[in-house]
């Protein structure tokens, strides 16, 4: 089987410009400690590509509003992970930093590379399959399946995704110290070095919100990020 050198574990800096080296895009992903009135008491992450930044971030993440998760129906202390992907832009000798997309929800706690099936590479099938999975309270992948995109795409690849959608594991929200299963929408791109571009644009299928980047994004998060952020400079 051929290695997905694709864009399913995009979290290391990108360049924008090549050339120029004028801006870059990055994952930061934050474990993240609210109150029961959604105020933000513990912020840290294992990030490595922009430590320069974390504390610019961290003054902004800590200024956004949250709402917790809820335990018998009522607001609970929770623990979760928020993912964020900026864009960092020189701009006349100093930095500009734009937050492209920010979501809460569960980590990775493995995530194996999907492997590419030969005869589909040799005969240049490329395509996007969505894969929603529901984890359960150990993290455990318990169900995957393909959204509808799957009808653009060649059955074989829908199958590579999700056999490997079945080893996946995730580090669950916890709502009063309880973890919490869930459901995440996975894009899997299949794309070929120096083969015709591809159409790997997709949709939450909750929301309708454009996915930022290639990552797992949450569809019933326990805690959720109520500050309109996306898009703005911090």
């Amino acid at each position: 089987m051929m290695k997905l050198g694709l864009a399913l574990l995009a979290s290391a800096v990108v360049p924008l410009q090549a050339a120029e080296r004028t801006s870059a895009v990055v994952d930061v992903v934050w474990d993240v400690g609210l109150d029961v009135d959604g105020h933000v008491t513990a912020l840290s992450t294992k990030d490595t590509t922009v430590p320069k930044l974390h504390a610019h971030l961290e003054k902004a993440i800590r200024g956004w509003r949250f709402t917790p998760g809820t335990l018998n129906g009522k607001p609970a202390p929770t623990k979760t992970h928020l993912r964020s992907q900026i864009e960092v832009r020189l701009v006349n000798d100093s930095f500009e930093i734009r937050l492209l997309g920010a979501s809460t929800g569960p980590d990775y706690a493995n995530r194996p590379t999907v492997a590419y099936p030969d005869w589909m590479a040799r005969n240049h099938k490329q395509g996007l399959v969505l894969v929603i999975a529901h984890y359960d309270e150990s993290g455990a992948v318990t169900e995957a399946k393909p959204y509808d995109l799957h009808n653009r795409v060649d059955a074989g690849l829908v199958q590579a995704a999700l056999s490997s959608a079945k080893h996946w594991a995730f580090a669950p929200e916890l709502v009063g110290g309880h973890p919490v299963a869930g459901d995440v929408a996975i894009p899997v791109c299949f794309r070929l070095v120096g083969a015709d571009p591809v159409d790997c644009e997709w949709k939450n299928p909750r929301t309708g919100a454009k996915g930022a980047g290639s990552d797992a994004v949450a569809l019933n998060p326990a805690a959720r990020l109520d500050s309109d952020v996306v898009g703005r400079v911090l």
